[in-house]
């Protein structure tokens, strides 16, 4: 008996259940809060959900849905008061990237002229003396604030807006948005990293983009940015070779250096550590999971040198 259809069907019946509570009970607003109906704006109140749903819409075959969170965001003008700021990271990887996975699929040129408006408003981010992005911007007024730790950039927020950018600028042609995220790739691939034996360190300068730290992770402030080593060898038709290397470089050090088995069922887990002499936490975080998916995508499309 073939399990698949019914399956399939489950999974769209529990998408449309979800969405269908986030319009009834918090449309305009990022979130839905499932227990109270109340919403949540945790993403600059521009109505997240919409947008991070969008490709699965098309996915799933949803397009009357689709058509109508396209329409919504047609009047997207990522509008911030004066005192508040986008976070850089999480709007480029949920926003800008929600918007580009629609385009990809659809072709609709407005989710491609949003998308462009959205990657405009975030480039003064970059303006640091090493390129490296500041925590968040103001969309409207182009002002910049640190994150928790002033004047330092995560492994994650600096290497996790390649793809994005990268894709807007073939899409556009406008070669502002590739030098800004390739001069980060550039500062990554030169750097000296003797001292955390060929590992990144999870947060850096943004003055003059050196470490500043010794920890060195595939969990919070660095995951993404291994991941999108990988996915910009495959989005560039694996041309671009300098990615490739640092995916390479990156998991030959991640699996020599951070992973461990369990002391009595022998399972095999991935951990942070303080180098130069691999003074392991043996935390295993969630944020670590995806590192299985992204070794056995690099063993099935990269291939032997």
């Amino acid at each position: 008996m073939d399990v698949w259809p019914a399956r399939a069907e489950a999974v769209r019946n529990a998408f449309m259940h979800a969405y269908s509570g986030y319009l009834e009970h918090a449309a305009d607003h990022d979130e839905l809060l499932p227990l109270s109906n109340g919403s949540v704006d945790n993403f600059n109140g521009w109505g997240l959900s919409v947008v991070e749903g969008l490709d699965t819409m098309w996915l799933m075959g949803f397009h009357d849905e689709f058509d109508d969170a396209v329409a919504f965001v047609a009047n997207f003008t990522f509008a911030l008061r004066e005192d508040k700021y986008a976070p850089f990271f999480e709007t480029v990887i949920r926003y800008l990237g929600g918007l580009l996975s629609a385009y990809s699929l659809s072709n609709d040129p407005l989710l491609l002229a949003r998308a462009d408006d959205l990657g405009t408003a975030l480039l003064p981010a970059f303006s640091t003396d090493s390129g490296l992005p500041k925590y968040a911007v103001n969309t409207v007024n182009g002002k910049t604030a640190n994150g928790w730790n002033a004047h330092t950039t995560l492994f994650a927020e600096g290497l996790s807006c390649q793809m994005e950018y990268k894709f807007l600028a073939f899409l556009t042609g406008r070669k502002e948005y590739y030098t800004k995220v390739e001069d980060i790739m550039e500062l990554m691939y030169a750097m000296d990293l003797t001292a955390t034996e060929g590992l990144f360190p999870t947060m850096f300068d943004s003055k003059n983009g050196t470490p500043a730290t010794s920890q060195v992770s595939v969990g919070a402030f660095a995951d993404s940015a291994y991941e999108y080593f990988l996915k910009q060898w495959l989005l560039t038709g694996q041309s671009d070779t300098k990615a490739r290397d640092l995916y390479i470089r990156s998991a030959n050090n991640i699996i020599s250096t951070l992973l461990y088995l369990t002391p009595n069922r022998n399972l095999l887990y991935v951990t942070d550590a303080h180098m130069p002499h691999a003074s392991p936490s043996h935390t295993f975080e969630h944020l670590s999971c995806f590192l299985s998916g992204v070794l056995a995508l690099g063993a099935n499309t990269v291939p032997a040198l």
